[in-house]
């Protein structure tokens, strides 16, 4: 959850509630998907309680001709107060003229008032605030290692680019630029799948961990699938680190943690090349112990 998740959320929960019936939300099921994801999470049923879905939309009421009626009557009638309330102006105005006028009494002048002191120097000094000590950031080692044949940002291009979308169809451009030298492969698997049992939260769970990736960005590229049912879901995915350390990525993101990770070799073997390619491509079922399970959702780390 980001702050602008909640902002957005927030604004149209009103919306949601008051005017938005079902008619209307089935245009945009993304975003229902994504409002019902939020408003559901324990942080805002402590404050909004359980949100529920508008059923018929509210209408504005209408003005009816009566009403149009008494309107103007009553505008007619101020306008002729108003009316009233200039002639009576008028005629006080005129009995005054002919009486003298009254004298102003006069006021007795004011003292001057002194003038401020100026403020010494060294009051304004204490005043002024410090300026801001700004941290150097530092450089990340992997910037110190030699220049690989593998472009980064050129893998992430032809993946994203897989002709007709097909990611399959990248993977002999990746084998054939692939530099074991200046790059690592990485299994991991979730340490933790018995406590994933809500698949929404688990989706929350493994978006969390890429937002903390960040700093990584530059260094690696990943995929994790969410696979299972509803009730019972494993992940599990496949990373390449910049280097032969697995140790960044921990560094980086405190989640890190929660995941076994496994290294494959430094010429993977065919199994290992599947399993990768599998993992990375496949759109709609993936192999667990030997059996095929459905792919629920998948974050790519790009």
């Amino acid at each position: 959850m980001t702050i602008a998740d909640i902002a957005i959320a927030t604004t149209l929960l009103l919306p949601m509630k008051i005017v938005m019936d079902e008619k209307v939300r089935g245009a945009f099921p993304n975003l229902v998907r994504w409002f019902v994801t939020c408003v559901n999470q324990q942080a805002f049923l402590d404050v909004c309680g359980a949100p529920e879905l508008c059923e018929k939309a509210l209408e504005a009421p209408t003005t009816s001709t009566g009403a149009s009626s008494s309107s103007t009557t009553t505008a007619a009638a101020a306008a002729n107060e108003s009316s009233n309330k200039k002639e009576s102006n008028k005629k006080t105005t005129a009995s005054t003229t002919n009486e003298k006028p009254k004298e102003t009494p006069k006021v007795a002048a004011a003292e001057p008032k002194p003038k401020p002191e100026k403020r010494k120097q060294e009051d304004r000094d204490d005043d002024e605030e410090e300026p801001a000590i700004k941290e150097e950031k530092k450089p990340n080692p992997l910037d110190s290692l030699p220049k690989s044949k593998l472009v980064l940002d050129a893998w992430k291009r032809e993946y994203s680019n897989a002709p007709g979308g097909d990611c399959f169809k990248a993977m002999p451009w990746f084998w054939e630029n692939f530099d074991s030298e200046g790059y690592s492969l990485w299994f991991a698997d979730h340490k933790y799948d018995e406590e994933c049992t809500v698949e929404f939260k688990t989706s929350n769970l493994v978006g969390g961990f890429m937002q903390k990736s960040e700093e990584m960005r530059k260094y690696a590229f990943g995929l994790m699938q969410i696979v299972g049912t509803k009730s019972a879901q494993k992940i599990l995915g496949a990373w390449l680190i910049r280097g032969k350390s697995i140790q960044p990525l921990l560094e980086a993101n405190e989640m890190a943690d929660n995941f076994t990770w496994t290294k494959l070799n430094d010429t993977p073997t065919e199994a290992e090349k599947k399993r990768l390619e599998e993992l990375w491509c496949e759109g709609d079922k993936i192999t667990v112990a030997g059996a095929p399970m459905a792919i629920l959702d998948c974050k790519v780390f790009k």
